[in-house]
């Protein structure tokens, strides 16, 4: 059906990976997927209710937007690789389609995604690190400008890609008849190749960023929240329980700001603890790929990182409870 048959020794048979298929492309990431577009799209309208004054609204406006587009190419991507879609006597390969239609197109927002959640652990980790200076360090033009390179940056990364293939008609000969499909240039192998290492060198470094700052930031929080114990004790002796309970506010919204980010960030982490692992899976081993002998593996493996992508995507970032309180993100501030 997929080519899957070229593997040997086969992994995983043929009728599992059917059934996977369809458990986790089909119905896990198209409806954890549609889920997320739903969320994303609230998440747009209230960071544009909130205005785009505060760095934090800019970065996850643009964190939404990089989830919504990515999740709405993971349902198409969902349609396309369900077998009953692909046995329909359709004047196209359907796989061959999504590929480059859809497969390249979510790459760009998935990398974005990467990248911004990148920029929002290193804006708190500032925040943390040098809260006296960040507001002159990060400003919104600023952050705007970054999120906007970020997405111009990524866009320009698969354009390789797209000239080494192309969509048109081509003679199956499995089905034979003429149908759309992939055509290859001669120079497909190595543009293939730097546009693969292109790839992980991106998402490698923006997941490696993500947890050295979260790290960093993690440190400074829990350095910050025994200081603002020591403040607690110093201001319940001197100054009594006003100024007591400002500080216990100010410890508590910190605690709140500590898990709002490690949240993000391992949620994040574990969601592209998959992807991470299957290329470097397709760097280390030859046939580990679409066409290659391990074909079924390398098929079940794309499937669960998609899941795990969604999930990912689907994540509600627009409030977090202090104090009880349901407040916009951008006021969680240390």
């Amino acid at each position: 059906m997929y080519n899957l048959t070229r593997e040997h020794p086969k992994l995983i048979e043929d009728h599992v990976v059917t059934i996977l298929i369809f458990t986790n492309w089909v119905f896990g990431c198209g409806i954890i997927s549609l889920f997320g577009v739903i969320t994303n799209a609230i998440n747009i309208v209230i960071f544009l209710r909130l205005g785009l004054k505060d760095t934090v609204n800019i970065s996850l406006l643009g964190l939404a937007i990089a989830d919504l587009c990515g999740l709405v190419f993971l349902i198409l991507i969902s349609i396309f690789y369900n077998p009953l879609f692909y046995e329909l006597d359709l004047p196209f390969n359907a796989p061959e389609v999504e590929y480059l239609a859809f497969g390249w197109p979510r790459l760009i927002f998935t990398r974005t995604t990467s990248w911004i959640t990148a920029l929002v652990t290193f804006e708190r980790c500032l925040c943390v690190t040098f809260p006296l200076k960040v507001k002159t360090l990060i400003t919104p033009r600023r952050v705007g400008c970054a999120v906007l390179a970020i997405y111009f940056i990524m866009a320009c990364s698969i354009t390789p890609t797209y000239y080494s293939n192309l969509l048109g008609w081509k003679f199956d000969v499995e089905r034979n008849k003429t149908v759309f499909g992939l055509i290859y240039r001669k120079e497909r192998r190595a543009v293939d190749g730097v546009s693969f290492i292109v790839g992980v060198l991106i998402t490698s470094v923006s997941y490696i960023f993500v947890v050295a700052c979260s790290l960093v930031l993690v440190f400074s929080l829990k350095r910050q929240t025994k200081k603002f114990s020591t403040m607690v004790g110093q201001s319940s002796e001197s100054t009594g329980a006003v100024n007591k309970d400002v500080v216990d506010s100010r410890t508590a919204k910190s605690r709140q700001v500590t898990k709002m980010i490690l949240v993000l960030s391992i949620v994040f982490i574990v969601c592209y603890i998959p992807s991470n692992l299957v290329q470097l899976g397709m760097a280390l081993v030859k046939d580990f790929n679409k066409g290659g002998r391990y074909a079924n593996t390398h098929v079940v493996a794309w499937t669960i990182v998609h899941v795990m992508e969604a999930s990912n995507s689907s994540r509600d970032r627009s409030y977090k409870k202090v104090n009880g309180l349901q407040i916009p993100l951008s006021e969680t501030r240390l």
